[in-house]
């Protein structure tokens, strides 16, 4: 014969190996011949003695390790289980679990790239959806020895949403959170929790970061639309409402927490300017609004239309401001009164008597009675 080893089955099924005449008998193995092909069974095994095995490392192989359950043992201790479509890793089976790892091939050698890990759903045919992606996670129960009820925790839809939760739909959905690593020790720092828009390449912007949620809609069971809320884009603006630009804009609020019970205060709502160091100045404070243009779809501009500067003085940007620190108001003025002006505003005219510019006159208070027509108020 070319091979060192040929297998015979004799009329007992006893696997018999022939080597070089010496006769070897392994009488774990049968073979058990049917009308069509034969199988070879096998004992069940144990984790410390598995049924198949190798020579020279006789416990770590396969063996049964239940009902409809195959496992692999590794130098006498359980491994991982199969079992109706799942495979579970790990130690400790049946007694004190430990921890199981699936991870890519590690590297060898000098600056070696490890291998990278994918884990994919099954793929689709035809307009059928591919497989999502699953994790869950059990809850401690009552006290016993009952195993506890897995709960998904977040899926990956076949579209590439990440859903956090008890799945895409739940009649009772559960909350959810994302969060950054808790510090545990004396003073030690919780972690940060970074949340990136796509970075773009040249002169493209990076993609903006959006946050949705789902008014109430009529009764029924149909999926309410979620409704974008606030954006953060590329250049750092934040968005309250719908979107960037829309043709139907809805109002954005920015509120404090509300009081809840008896007498409970609301909370207090701040809004702070970035701080100096040293001799700079901390950053205003500043609010702008868009006036109407002429007709078209083009954004009109916005325009500051008043600021806290660094010294909490109130300014506004016609020129008039509020001392908050030495209680005091300020009018727009100057030795030109403006050519046009708004019903109700105020100028004081530094050097006319007559809102008319004429000058040679100690000062008048001028205010807007009509549209760009100044009226007199008081002279000095």
């Amino acid at each position: 014969m070319n091979s060192k080893h040929a297998f015979l089955a004799l009329s007992t099924f006893t696997l018999v190996s022939m080597a070089y005449g010496e006769r070897e008998v392994f009488a774990p193995t049968k073979l058990a011949p049917t009308a069509t092909a034969g199988t070879v069974q096998f004992g069940d095994g144990t984790a410390a003695a598995p049924s198949l095995t190798f020579t020279a490392d006789n416990n770590t192989g396969f063996y049964r390790f239940g009902n409809d359950q195959v496992a692999c043992t590794l130098n006498g201790a359980t491994s991982g289980v199969f079992s109706a479509g799942q495979l579970v890793l790990g130690g400790g089976f049946g007694s004190t679990p430990s921890d199981g790892t699936v991870k890519g091939v590690n590297a060898t050698g000098t600056n070696v790239a490890g291998g990278n890990f994918i884990v994919a759903g099954g793929a689709s045919t035809g307009s059928a959806a591919g497989g999502y992606l699953a994790f869950q996670t059990a809850a401690a129960g009552g006290s016993g020895s009952s195993v506890n009820a897995l709960t998904e925790r977040l899926r990956i839809t076949t579209s590439g949403t990440v859903i956090v939760g008890n799945g895409e739909t739940a009649a009772s959905p559960t909350s959810s959170s994302i969060r950054g690593t808790s510090g545990t020790g004396t003073n030690i720092a919780g972690a940060n929790l970074d949340i990136y828009g796509g970075g773009s390449t040249g002169s493209a912007n990076g993609g903006v970061i959006r946050f949705y949620t789902s008014p109430p809609g009529s009764s029924g069971s149909a999926a309410n639309t979620l409704t974008e809320r606030m954006r953060i884009t590329p250049s750092g603006a934040i968005h309250i409402g719908n979107g960037e630009n829309s043709a139907s804009p809805a109002t954005g609020s920015l509120l404090g927490t509300n009081g809840s019970g008896t007498n409970i205060a609301g909370g207090t709502f701040s809004i702070t300017s970035g701080r100096g160091t040293g001799t700079g100045a901390g950053g205003p404070i500043t609010f702008s609004t868009s006036a109407a243009g002429s007709s078209g779809s083009s954004l009109n501009a916005a325009t500051e239309r008043f600021r806290i500067d660094s010294a909490g003085v109130f300014l506004a940007a016609s020129g008039s401001y509020v001392d908050a620190g030495a209680g005091k108001f300020e009018l727009p003025n100057g030795t030109a009164i403006p050519g046009t002006c708004t019903v109700g505003e105020l100028f004081h005219d530094t050097d006319s008597n007559d809102c008319a510019n004429a000058a040679g006159g100690d000062g008048a208070l001028c205010i807007c009675k009509t549209t760009n027509i100044w009226a007199l108020i008081s002279n000095f």
